[in-house]
């Protein structure tokens, strides 16, 4: 697990080395995230992991995924310069005893790297990483690939002793996709994910229970995928909690949607109220066929309370940002951040250019509650997917973008509200592309 720091508001990086698991544990493997503390100083990075009962000395598989049992966590106490510490983490059962583990060395009598195993299998899978914190506590969280739930973990007191919450599964017995996301905003710890049904939940955990978690979307697209090169990509959804324009807190969520055709005439249409001769949604049909219509980006914005009416429907306005307004045919890898010195929301996607065909990463910003901005800024050079097929054909693009909000200029003649976006990025091109691999790079753009 590498990573490298910046000290001039990235414009520069330098590459700072690899840390190394831990004893008992074979490889650091892929999902990385990152939080920083800003009360403490200290930086945390994650990644799976794989247990060396899984993924031991010689191992090596193109599918890697069911040695990741686990994920790890690294400590940096210097602003990221160095990661001495890192610990890693599974949640089972001892083998011999049944007693639960979390995969440390004093776990199942002092053997628990290896005796730590899942229930009714030698291994379980993690999926996606996320971290945040909130005071001088670490949240972790992923999903649990065979029970389907997220699991949330959290270390206390600026440490790396990650123990699973309480209230482990803040979405009950809803299975979920991949790929939760944690944020953290006032004394609550967010957690957004896409169930089996397509829609996009929310809780958040007061440092004593998770609240009733809330459907916060319409049907959204879980993995797309994109005809130009049979493109695919994962989960796609993304949001954040923060302030609104008349300072009451909100969250706000970006997810794609499909569009479908109006029924007697097979116009394109975007579920809007005033599409289909004015008959509206209902009147707008959702495609059977997962490639047809356009891809498109849809934002809720919900109180942060997530308060429900008589209905217990969330209390959400919602706002379509389609295709048919700007040029471009399809858009995906959507991700949104807020920004707190001038309450900032902005959104990025990329975008399949008209013409080329090629993925553009586009932005917009929020701009009213109900209200999103048609000006769209294109800061990255179009690029063609890699031309090299995986090994079913597709040609994998990645699980998601982020963008993280970097603070504003010094002084009052550079007041604006920065943010760093990461996109896949094959312009230098890529020898192999398989269905969870290649070695696409990752691009990274500024803005404000």
């Amino acid at each position: 697990m590498g990573w490298s720091w910046s000290t001039d508001k990235t414009n520069a990086f330098t590459y700072a080395g690899r840390a190394k698991p831990p004893a008992g544990w074979g490889a650091m493997w892929g999902d990385p995230s990152i939080a920083s503390n800003q009360q403490t100083g200290s930086v945390y990075i994650a990644n799976l992991g794989g247990s060396s009962t899984n993924f031991g000395a010689g191992t090596f598989s193109r599918d890697i995924k069911p040695p990741l049992d686990g994920f790890c966590v690294a400590r940096s106490p210097d602003a990221g310069r160095t990661f001495p510490d890192v610990r890693c983490f599974k949640r089972g059962q001892c083998s011999d005893t049944s007693a639960p583990c979390t995969g440390q060395p004093t776990d199942c009598g002092g053997n628990g790297v290896a005796l730590c195993l899942a229930q009714g299998s030698t291994s379980l899978f993690y999926d996606g990483s996320t971290l945040v914190t909130l005071g001088t506590d670490t949240f972790f969280s992923s999903v649990n690939a065979d029970t389907r739930f997220h699991e949330v973990w959290r270390a206390q007191n600026d440490s790396l002793n990650f123990q699973p919450l309480s209230a482990l599964t803040p979405f009950g017995t809803t299975k979920m996709a991949f790929h939760p996301r944690l944020r953290a905003f006032g004394q609550r710890v967010y957690i957004a994910g896409i169930g089996d049904d397509n829609l996009v939940r929310v809780s958040f955990f007061d440092g004593q229970a998770w609240s009733p978690p809330r459907i916060v979307s319409n049907p959204a697209i879980v993995s797309a995928t994109i005809p130009m090169n049979n493109l695919s990509v994962a989960d796609e959804f993304s949001f954040d909690v923060g302030l609104n324009e008349s300072g009451a807190s909100e969250v706000r969520t970006v997810y794609l949607r499909r569009s479908g055709t109006c029924s007697g005439t097979g116009v394109r249409c975007f579920y809007g109220a005033d599409e289909c001769g004015g008959t509206g949604a209902s009147a707008c049909t959702p495609s059977t066929d997962g490639t047809a219509g356009s891809l498109f980006v849809e934002f809720t914005f919900c109180p942060a309370d997530l308060p429900v009416n008589a209905s217990g429907v969330a209390q959400c306005d919602v706002q379509t940002l389609a295709p048919a307004f700007i040029p471009a045919f399809d858009f995906f890898m959507p991700a949104i951040k807020y920004g707190s010195v001038n309450r900032t929301w902005q959104a990025v996607w990329l975008g399949q250019g008209v013409g080329t065909g090629t993925p553009e990463l586009e932005a917009t910003r929020v701009v009213n509650r109900l209200g999103v901005t048609s000006l769209i800024a294109r800061f990255v050079d179009p690029q063609t997917p890699c031309t090299v097929p995986g090994d079913d054909g597709s040609f994998y693009w990645g699980d998601y973008n982020d963008l993280i909000w970097l603070g504003a200029g010094a002084g009052a003649k550079d007041p604006e509200d920065r943010f760093l976006a990461t996109f896949s990025d094959s312009r230098a091109g890529c020898r192999f592309h398989g269905e969870f691999d290649s070695d696409v790079d990752v691009g990274v753009a500024t803005f404000r």
